[in-house]
């Protein structure tokens, strides 16, 4: 008789339904599933509960490897609700004692939350395989499955795709009204704003602050004050003299584009990491630009929250050549016109080759290499790229290079609907379950 496999989940509050309902699919199929609880009052239904207790005081430990010095720089809670790492080694401890006891095949969660990194540091560790599901870059009706917590992904369908349906996304991006992935991206700010308005969970989540669980659930002081904050910041972003449209203008300097991405966001803060504070990387950026006689143009995320802050107004005010574009406008309206776009992580990469735009990546992951995309490694390095686009050196994108990238995001995906996935609509909960099943250890 063979082994049953085994599948663990992480909870997580803001997914706990939609990994349920793919529990209960995979049951059916004779898989054991196993959870790791940290969060109290998201225990699952279904599977065996691992919950971990909330450390006591005396748990609590100053002393932290630089390992989790490092995952402390990419928790939402450190970064933004002014909580200390100290229960990183308790969680640790228990954790790897539920890896060890349980043994799982297949670990499945997101890569957000500090007791999600701790799991994945622990999983790398012990050789078990930790998926992460998200919705694809650039493709619609596209998911992919990363390893841990990288932009690599795992296995994938190896689903063929014509030359010419590749042409018809690139000519999509050239026109966002006919794109599925901008409507898509459009649907998913709607489900994100009725999750949270969802009463049920915000009041789950709000008890489950008073039983105990601090670790990521802010006070409700904390995130009054940062959202009272917020809307300040991004109404004096709106009534801000340093709005200009020069950019427009056909005789000008060379305009650098910067658009923001939001945060806390696992895009960013887990995979943008060490460049994860926006508003260091501006700085920096713009310090580096001005010494080129350079100005740096700011577009804000459509869906901007804690990345507009009083550091990132600070910096604002403190360097002449940065300026904001008002928000009134969307990305179509503006990348043309700029002489080069710098990113993050941002999936502005893939419509900047479409334009025939320099662009340039502060990561390196492998979804940003290619013809047409420039690596910064350090910002020593913008006079020869400036110099080179100046001179007309810079090696853009042909459409072979563009089609081999596509290609790449096509066949190491899945034909699946994420937003689908995110409102239980069962085929594409269905379709996940037939695809993790097969996932060997």
């Amino acid at each position: 008789m063979s082994k049953k496999k085994k599948f663990l989940f992480i909870e997580n509050r803001f997914t706990q339904s939609n990994l349920e309902k793919l529990g209960e699919k995979l049951i059916e199929k004779n898989i054991e599933i196993h959870w790791i609880v940290q969060n109290h009052s998201f225990q699952s239904k279904i599977g065996k509960n691992h919950i971990i207790k909330y450390p006591k005081k005396s748990d609590l430990n100053h002393k932290l490897s630089r390992h989790f010095l490092d995952i402390s720089k990419k928790d939402r809670s450190c970064n933004y609700f002014n909580l200390n790492p100290w229960h990183y080694n308790y969680y640790s401890k228990e954790i790897k004692k539920i890896l060890n006891n349980v043994k799982p095949d297949v670990i499945f969660g997101e890569a957000t939350l500090f007791h999600e990194l701790i799991t994945i540091y622990h999983a790398k560790k012990l050789y078990i395989k930790y998926l992460f599901l998200s919705s694809s870059r650039f493709i619609d009706d596209r998911v992919t499955f990363y390893k841990y917590d990288t932009m690599l992904p795992t296995n994938g369908s190896k689903d063929k795709i014509s030359i010419k349906n590749i042409s018809n996304y690139i000519k999509k991006i050239d026109d966002p009204k006919k794109s599925k992935i901008f409507n898509a991206i459009l649907e998913r700010l709607e489900i994100d704003k009725k999750n949270s308005l969802n009463f049920s969970k915000r009041y789950k989540i709000f008890l489950s602050r008073l039983m105990g669980e601090k670790y990521n659930t802010p006070s409700l002081t904390r995130k009054l004050i940062l959202t009272i904050k917020s809307i300040y910041l991004n109404f004096s972003w709106k009534k801000s003299k340093k709005i200009s449209n020069e950019f427009f203008k056909k005789k000008k300097i060379f305009s650098v584009l910067f658009p923001m991405q939001m945060q806390p966001e696992q895009n960013i803060d887990v995979w943008g990491f060490p460049y994860n504070k926006q508003h260091e990387v501006i700085d920096k950026l713009a310090k580096s630009l001005n010494k080129l006689n350079a100005n740096l143009y700011l577009k804000k995320n459509p869906k901007s929250k804690y990345e507009i802050s009083g550091d990132l107004f600070r910096v604002i005010q403190s360097n002449n050549n940065i300026f904001l574009i008002d928000e009134k406008f969307k990305m179509s309206d503006v990348i043309k016109y700029f002489d080069l776009i710098i990113t993050i992580t941002g999936s502005v990469i893939y419509e900047a080759m479409v334009y025939k735009i320099p662009v340039s990546t502060i990561c390196n992951h492998k979804l940003f290499k290619g013809n047409g995309i420039y690596h910064l490694k350090n910002f020593d390095m913008l006079p020869i790229l400036i110099n080179n686009i100046k001179n007309k050196k810079y090696r853009f994108a042909n459409k072979q290079d563009l089609i081999k990238i596509f290609k790449y995001i096509f066949e190491s995906s899945y034909s699946i609907n994420y937003n689908k996935y995110l409102q239980y609509k069962p085929d594409e909960t269905l379709k996940i379950v037939n695809i993790i099943k097969t996932f060997k250890s």
